[in-house]
């Protein structure tokens, strides 16, 4: 189950992103951007997952990795689905930003987590978990362009990612429960 829920959550990460690039001219002409205003709606996500990932750790700690892992990822969600409701440029650069925060919390206590749970085969689900990435990627430049022309408009192929997170906030429950499960179980001597 942990393995199902590191490839779901990976696969989240990276949809908010890269379906930018897709429906980028239509934004353009809809808000009126220049270039470089756009190319901050891919600049930002990017210098927030550096930037980020280094209080996370410290969240972590504080609140525990799965409430900040589970709040990261409706973040995600949440941001990916406003953005598709902005109707200014400064609503679609700030639900830009949320959605960079969200990458770079989810992110970071991912990888955390594949190394503490699987030190013996860290490498292997790090592989995996590239690969989903990958995957997350893939799957949300090659359908975002469609589903902008099939559906009319830019909003439903940049909002429609944020199903993905609602399968990774599933996916996470689901370690998080069996988690609890597990520590649970008193042994009887």
């Amino acid at each position: 189950m942990a393995i199902a829920a590191i490839v779901v959550v990976a696969m989240s990460l990276r949809p908010g992103i890269v379906s930018i690039g897709p429906i980028l001219p239509s934004l353009i002409h809809e808000f009126g951007m220049s270039h470089t205003t756009a190319s901050l709606l891919t600049s930002i996500p990017t210098i927030l997952m550096g930037v980020i990932a280094l209080p996370t750790p410290w969240l972590a700690r504080r609140y525990g990795r799965d409430p900040v892992l589970l709040l990261a990822l409706l973040l995600i969600g949440v941001a990916t689905l406003l953005r598709a409701f902005s109707f200014n440029v400064s609503e679609l650069l700030l639900s830009t930003a949320a959605v960079g925060v969200g990458i770079a919390i989810a992110g970071t206590l991912i990888a955390g987590f594949i190394k503490a749970r699987f030190p013996h085969q860290a490498a292997l689900l790090m592989g995996i978990y590239a690969a989903s990435l990958s995957l997350g990627a893939t799957i949300s430049a090659a359908g975002t362009g469609p589903v902008e022309n099939v559906m009319g408009g830019w909003r439903v192929a940049a909002g429609m990612w944020c199903v993905v997170s609602i399968v990774a906030i599933i996916g996470w429950l689901g370690v998080t429960m069996s988690e609890r499960g597990h520590h649970s179980i008193v042994p009887v001597m």
